[in-house]
């Protein structure tokens, strides 16, 4: 079991009084799924920029991250590309990861490129991981044959053609009806202990938490003078 443990962690945009979060201090174990709740505009995003790497170079970051037993001290208002080069992301509408027009296979195979591709030929062998045979996912299967819960797990195989240790999901649930959802749910279940990964998921669905939580729901509140907390329910 790896552990991502968020210490002192202050944040704060450019020319801000007061930070945006102040001294936060929480922790997330491989082999689990988190939900982050919170109104709009709380802070559920900037939180996954922090872990992403990509908060603004004129903003103010502090605080450390340890990581599989490594402490990294925040430098230069951002965390350590030892971690967030480990952290994909699976945005919310999936249509900008996805090629309907291609097969299972063929998206999996762009996924393999890198972030600057060249005008090279796409890999011409991939590994179709079982996971995604349990749930009637065929590597030639067209993807605009798929449902929207396998449309959401062939985004997140593509997540993970990287080297991934944390998975940020943004309402990867929101546009699904309950069987997809379960569906969803019950791979990123299955993947979470068969990948040893940390899973964080933001969502407004109250029910899916109530249902999938299992007691890791992340709170981010507004407090006095603007300032967030972020606390383990």
């Amino acid at each position: 079991m790896k552990k991502l443990i968020i210490n002192e962690l202050t944040f704060a945009f450019n020319k801000q009084e007061h930070p945006f979060f102040h001294d936060i201090h929480i922790e997330f174990a491989s082999g689990n799924i988190y939900f982050i709740q919170g109104k709009n505009g709380v802070g559920k995003s900037t939180f996954f920029s922090i872990l992403q790497g990509t908060t603004p170079r004129n903003a103010t970051l502090t605080g450390t991250v340890t990581f599989d037993n490594n402490q990294f001290i925040i430098k230069n208002n951002c965390i350590d590309t030892h971690i967030s080069s480990h952290v994909k992301t699976v945005v919310q509408d999936i249509t900008q990861m996805i090629v309907t027009t291609m097969t299972v296979e063929e998206n999996l195979r762009l996924a393999h490129l890198p972030t600057y591709p060249r005008l090279i030929p796409l890999s011409h062998t991939i590994n179709i991981p079982i996971i995604m045979h349990d749930f009637g996912i065929d590597s030639l299967t067209d993807v605009q044959r798929l449902s929207g819960g396998q449309k959401q797990i062939l985004a997140i195989m593509m997540a993970l053609q990287k080297p991934t240790q944390i998975l940020l999901l943004d309402e990867p649930t929101a546009a699904l009806d309950e069987k997809n959802t379960h569906m969803v749910m019950q791979f990123l279940t299955n993947l979470a202990k068969t990948l040893d990964l940390i899973i964080i998921i933001i969502t407004h669905d109250k029910e899916l938490t109530t249902t999938y939580a299992q007691n890791r729901t992340v709170a981010i509140r507004v407090e006095a003078k603007g300032i967030r907390t972020i606390t383990m329910l």
